[in-house]
């Protein structure tokens, strides 16, 4: 079951591309069982028992155009959350500029994520 972190300000990543995995075979220890849903982060509900994150995807029915669908996933069944953090990439981008190694930032970032997970 995942759990906001206390006190933390989840408000600053909403907007951001968002990828939630959750179970819901009721056996937490197998990770095949795992389904996941990627969209836009906006918002979380809370409510006596957990927490509901809220998320916007888009879904493409038709080749013409695109559906904006809503998806409440209960905070009971995610495994983990992971959002789009476009700070690693300026970061990175800065200390190879510091470092005078400008080419070396594309490197990196090929090897890294830029989603955090919570």
């Amino acid at each position: 079951m995942w759990k906001p972190i206390p006190g933390f300000d989840y408000s600053k990543y909403y907007g951001r591309k968002a990828t939630v995995i959750y179970n819901t075979s009721g056996e937490k220890s197998n990770q095949s069982k795992n389904k996941v849903t990627n969209g836009i982060l906006i918002g979380l509900a809370e409510n006596p028992c957990d927490v509901t994150v809220l998320l916007t995807v888009k879904s493409n029915l038709n080749q013409d155009y695109y559906y904006d669908t809503r998806n409440a996933i209960c905070g009971e069944i995610i495994q983990h959350i992971k959002i789009e953090d476009r700070d690693i990439d300026i970061a990175v981008e800065a200390l190879c500029n510091q470092k005078l190694v400008r080419d070396l930032s594309d490197v990196i970032l090929s090897f890294s994520d830029n989603m955090i997970a919570f």
